[in-house]
């Protein structure tokens, strides 16, 4: 006689073994409660895949973050944006002006062009550098490349 893959008198599957942290909900899907919350795993068919998807978010599910996507790097355009976000909260408080956020707007578009949106940003290497640095050369004058931001009380051109 066969032992039942499934749980008497409700069609719900039974645990793989009985410490498998994840319980059976109601919508065929692995489940756990944490912070007060559900959180979903997989479908009833695949309990080892779930098992594998809590185990990688658990650590970010109990301190109460959402979980990183483990399957790729942070791209270029991913942190371009969270950049462009932060500025503009500056100057929504007043502490950077418009025009300047309308710079950093502009250097990151040709960010963007030259090292590809979807590109890791962590694979960005010192030739993708001198690549950016020809297209902007290309698209601005020679002086505004060379422009730097220099510490307040110094010029530029002061010995150190």
């Amino acid at each position: 006689m066969t032992k039942s893959t499934t749980a008497p008198g409700n069609g719900k599957p039974d645990k793989p073994r009985p410490d498998f942290p994840l319980f059976r909900q109601a919508t065929g899907r692995w489940a756990k409660k944490v912070c007060g919350r559900l959180c979903y795993f997989g479908p009833w068919a695949d309990p080892q895949k779930a098992l594998n998807k809590w185990l990688d978010e658990q650590d970010d599910l109990l301190a109460g973050r959402k979980p990183r996507t483990r399957t790729g790097a942070a791209t270029v355009a991913f942190v371009v944006n969270h950049f462009l976000t932060y500025k503009q909260g500056l100057v929504s408080s007043g502490e950077l002006a418009q025009r300047t956020f309308d710079r950093y707007y502009a250097m990151s578009a040709i960010i963007v062009d030259a090292l590809g949106r979807n590109r890791a940003a962590d694979h960005i290497g010192p030739a993708d550098l001198a690549s950016l640095r020809g297209l902007m050369a290309k698209r601005w004058r020679r002086n505004r490349i060379r422009r730097a931001p220099t510490p307040r009380g110094r010029s530029r051109y002061s010995p150190p």
